[in-house]
């Protein structure tokens, strides 16, 4: 069975702050500002510096939220939090970006699906910029001359070992250097 990696008290603290601000507000979709918000107005947080308080606070909310997992049913060590990043209008008319993190277990379809796309995104950009990098050094520096870096950007493979396995780090590709 999986085990999930144990928060540092200081994390465990500031997911405490996320969870108990969804338990008081009908465990809806959050925004970390307003997590800050609340926090600071209760009391339950203080910073390094007073004026720096809503800024640290939400990057400490968004770091400790992308961390958290949890053991699912199935016995998966799976992340806890998830973000989906949304398009609104403001009263007047601005358009704005919001992120709004809800919690595995109770987030709409909707939420779902849009959390994941966007994480599927951002790992075919990783994917293409890796492979520009690569390509780019196998054909330009001389110390790959004849030798260059092969990489496969088929994960099905890694994804099923991970799952037979019940690992939760994925394992660093083997470089091939002909």
């Amino acid at each position: 069975m999986s085990k999930a990696k144990r928060l540092s008290e200081y994390d465990a603290q500031i997911l405490e702050l996320i969870l108990r601000f969804r338990e008081e507000n009908a465990n809806k979709p959050f925004e970390n500002r307003f997590v800050a918000a609340w926090a600071m107005k209760e009391k339950m947080w203080s910073g390094p510096l007073p004026g720096s308080l809503p800024k640290v606070l939400k990057k400490e909310l968004s770091r400790v939220a992308k961390k958290a997992r949890h053991i699912d049913q199935q016995g998966r060590s799976v992340r806890t939090l998830h973000a989906a990043k949304i398009a609104l209008s403001l009263s007047d008319g601005k358009p704005v970006q919001r992120v709004l993190w809800d919690h595995l277990d109770t987030m709409s379809l909707d939420h779902a699906q849009t959390s994941f796309t966007q994480r599927w995104v951002q790992i075919a950009g990783s994917s293409t910029s890796l492979s520009r990098d690569k390509d780019s050094f196998n054909q330009n520096n001389p110390n790959a001359a004849g030798r260059p870096i092969q990489l496969t950007f088929n994960f099905d493979q890694v994804v099923d070992q991970a799952e037979k396995q019940e690992i939760q780090e994925v394992p660093l590709p083997s470089l091939v250097i002909n």
